[in-house]
């Protein structure tokens, strides 16, 4: 805007009038200049400025200034110094020896100048001993001085920050600025030493950048005139608003209104290289829409307003701003390695169950192998644990690892570390209550990245009880145990079992010296998981470990028909005169005529009976019957349905008989009874019952053996006789005179058929005898005839 827009300067010209005067120490009142600029000057009448002056002004330039600061330009400043001051504890020379770096105009060889006679050189800086023009400059700040001086204080009286302090002569431009403060409060002063001495001009103006004040959690943003009339042309203003840490800025336009190429931008950080929260604003943006997207991420906020050469006729704009919570957590996690809580202003790291936060407040530690972190506990008499010998390192103090290796090895649960060196043990904890984690941040002696308790608090650890979950990674509960220990834990292998107790198999007991049971003749092993049992074997008894053979036949005679024979474990029943049956007890008589003489072998390629009379029916008596009709008298059954015959048989041996394999197979034709086997055959040979007693034929007559029977043929005059004896032969009676002839003998006996096996134990019944008849006795001199019996 044209300097005929701006507001007059203020020229205050001050001749020599004290407007207040406090023992030369401050003022009571101050005069008010306000404006966006003015001046400040102090002309005398003469060669010298009056004496025991205060004079004060307070300069506010605008009512909406506080997005704005105050610049102070001292253009000309001569006053008298006093010869002795202080500068920040400092003694100045009162003999002037300067020892720092001189003006380029000043002469090095000219160490003592006489003040205040004209100096053959320059007089040092300010009134300073030694440093830069700069130190002497900072010097003067909160000099106390009887001399003459103009002061220049950050806000609206004495008591802000003193920003800079003119004594003597100001031979160049000197310009101080407002750091956080809209007023400058400007005190000049002057002893009761009159010394000649000229004036001062002092120009301020208004300026548009700068750090808002600070702490200024809250506030209002101004453009430049806004309220009074149209901002400037070619500004360049900006501003950094700063809240409080943990906090962020949040800006709300209630009033936006600028022309085209009048610009604002905001962005997140202390400069414009800082991300823009929005598109460059101008015009009348959308507030509604704009508003809620201008915050901040961290706690300082950078707006910069420009303005072209165009002619301004708006407002400007006015924002308020007000700080919100950063949630630290959601950058990065808080920098926290696991877990990350946001709190008002602030944030805190924490950790997993089980872990253990250290000490630089966002790493997490795993406690110790075999232990878990249980947090911080009160302990204040140390008695919550009892057991206290560690105090130094090499007792268990000063870390989590040594304190748990050590109670651990006293056989304690629970491990508690103390004051950064202390352990103590126990098995039991918590009766004086839990503490807050920051009681126990003190570092450990010998891990400065762990916390190890605090001076009446125990970082507590607890020994894991692994075996109460998944039976602390042995093998199954059944066959193995899982023995926790403080800090560790052992599996063995229950009984029965073997292996490292992560993986258990079943021991076979049996396999060596059968378990430990009777001989394995007399018992059976039967191995199970885990373990095996002993049982004696049929035909003994015992527990099991011992056996003793049952004798079976001592009872019933075992059950047998005839023969009953104990053996080791067992017995067997066997025939004095028949065939052992298939339910080996019973005895079968052979059929009548025949005699069974056991079990034979017999090759296929030579048949011990060569004549196959049947292939597909056998039982003993089918077998001898169709021997019988050929004559044969020897006659086998084979393989349950075969049937052999011949005349003689044995010639490959005996066998055993009713073993497996051997004359154990049954007969087709009769299920009673066995009939041989692959290769083996019941054999059954026909009884000659003529070498016995001439086979019941007497004297008179003559035994013929037949296949399965026999008959008697007896003598001439003889018959047998079909009563009593049947088959004995009996002479026949003649008449008186000669002997008739003999008839001739009738057969003496055919053996009738024999019937079908008889039960067990019985013979079947016997054919009946034929019988005979005697020939009548023929008369004398004629033959008698004979007819046959039948």
């Amino acid at each position: 805007m044209p300097v005929s827009q701006r507001n007059l300067w203020l020229l205050l010209i001050i001749l020599w009038i004290p407007i207040a005067s406090v023992s030369g120490q401050t003022c009571s009142s101050a005069i008010t200049a306000q404006g966006t600029s003015g001046l400040l000057s102090l002309q005398s009448s003469g060669y010298q400025y009056e004496h025991n002056q205060d004079i004060c002004w307070r300069i506010q330039p605008n009512t909406n200034s506080n997005a704005y600061l105050i610049r102070v330009v001292v253009f000309a400043f001569q006053s008298a110094p006093a010869y002795n001051y202080v500068c920040n504890t400092r003694t100045c020379c009162n003999t002037w020896t300067w020892t720092g770096s001189w003006a380029s105009a000043c002469s090095s060889s000219c160490a003592k100048p006489v003040y205040p006679n004209t100096p053959t050189c320059c007089p040092p800086p300010l009134g300073c001993c030694s440093g830069t023009w700069s130190d002497c400059r900072t010097c003067s700040d909160n000099c106390t001085s009887t001399g003459d001086f103009m002061a220049i204080f950050d806000g609206t009286s004495t008591s802000a920050t003193q920003l800079a302090r003119w004594i003597g002569l100001v031979p160049a431009q000197t310009t101080v600025t407002t750091t956080n403060r809209a007023a400058v409060y400007a005190w000049w002063h002057t002893d009761a030493d009159l010394i000649g001495a000229t004036d001062f001009t002092i120009r301020y103006y208004q300026v548009c950048s700068g750090s808002l004040p600070v702490p200024a959690d809250t506030g209002t943003l101004y453009s430049h005139n806004y309220a009074q009339q149209p901002y400037d042309n070619n500004m360049n203003c900006s501003w950094i608003i700063k809240v409080a840490v943990g906090y962020a800025p949040k800006l709300t336009f209630s009033m936006f209104q600028t022309l085209a190429g009048d610009v604002v931008r905001v962005f997140d950080g202390v400069n414009s290289n800082a991300t823009l929260l929005a598109p460059p604003l101008q015009g009348t943006p959308n507030l509604a829409i704009l508003n809620p997207t201008l915050v901040g991420s961290q706690n300082q906020m950078f707006i910069w307003f420009t303005t072209d050469g165009e002619g301004t006729t708006t407002k400007g704009f006015q924002a308020a701003w007000s700080p919100v919570d950063i949630n630290e957590c959601a950058t990065n996690n808080g920098g926290c390695e696991q877990l990350c809580e946001n709190e008002d202003g602030s944030w805190a790291c924490d950790c997993n169950p089980n872990y253990m936060l250290g000490f630089n407040r966002y790493s997490c530690y795993p406690p110790p192998k075999g232990w878990t972190f249980a947090g911080c506990w009160s302990d204040p008499g140390m008695d919550d644990l009892p057991f206290s010998q560690g105090v130094y390192p090499n007792n268990g103090g000063g870390s989590p690892q040594n304190c748990t290796a050590f109670c651990a090895a006293k056989g304690f649960y629970v491990a508690g570390t103390r004051n950064y060196r202390m352990c103590l043990c126990g098995n039991d904890y918590g009766f004086y209550g839990q503490a807050a984690s920051s009681d126990c941040f003190t570092p450990c002696q010998l891990n400065a990245s762990l916390y190890c308790g605090g001076l009446s608090e125990n970082s507590i650890y607890v020994d894991i009880n692994e075996c109460a979950t998944n039976n602390g990674g042995c093998d199954r509960v059944e066959i193995a145990n899982c023995t926790n220990l403080p800090g560790s834990f052992v599996c063995t292998c229950r009984k029965g079992y073997a292996g490292n107790g992560f993986v258990c198999v079943d021991i076979n007991e049996c396999a060596t010296a059968n378990g430990g049971c009777a001989p394995v003749n007399s018992s059976i092993c039967t191995n199970l998981p885990g373990t095996f049992s002993c049982a004696c074997r049929p035909g003994f008894r015992g527990d099991g470990f011992t056996c003793e053979d049952i004798n079976e036949c001592a009872t019933n005679n075992g059950g047998c028909a005839q023969v009953c024979t104990n053996t080791f474990g067992s017995y067997y029943c066997s025939c004095t005169y028949g065939a052992l049956g298939t339910n080996l007890h019973d005895c079968y008589p052979p059929p009548p005529g025949w005699t069974y003489d056991g079990c034979f072998k017999d090759v296929a390629s030579n048949r011990d009976l060569p004549v196959v009379v049947s292939t597909s029916a056998a039982s003993p008596l089918v077998c001898t019957d169709l021997c019988a009709a050929r004559l044969l008298y020897a006659s086998g059954a084979q393989a349950g349905s075969f049937c052999y015959c011949g005349n003689s048989s044995g010639v490959y041996g005996q066998a055993p008989g009713h073993a497996p394999g051997q004359c154990n197979m049954t007969c087709v034709s009769d299920p009673a009874v066995f009939c041989g086997d692959k290769g083996f055959n019941s054999l059954y040979r026909d009884i000659n019952e003529c070498l016995i007693d001439n086979g019941g034929c007497g004297p008179y007559g003559a035994c013929l053996n037949l296949p399965g029977t026999y008959q008697c043929n007896c003598n001439p005059g003889y018959t047998p006789i079909t009563t009593g004896r049947i088959g004995y032969c009996v002479g026949t009676t003649g008449s008186t005179g000669s002997t008739g002839s003999s008839g001739t003998t009738g057969s003496l006996r055919s053996t009738g058929s024999s019937g079908s096996t008889g039960s067990v134990r019985s013979t079947g019944s016997t054919g009946s005898t034929g019988t005979s008849s005697t020939g009548t006795t023929g008369s004398t001199g004629s033959t008698g005839t004979t007819s046959t019996g039948t």
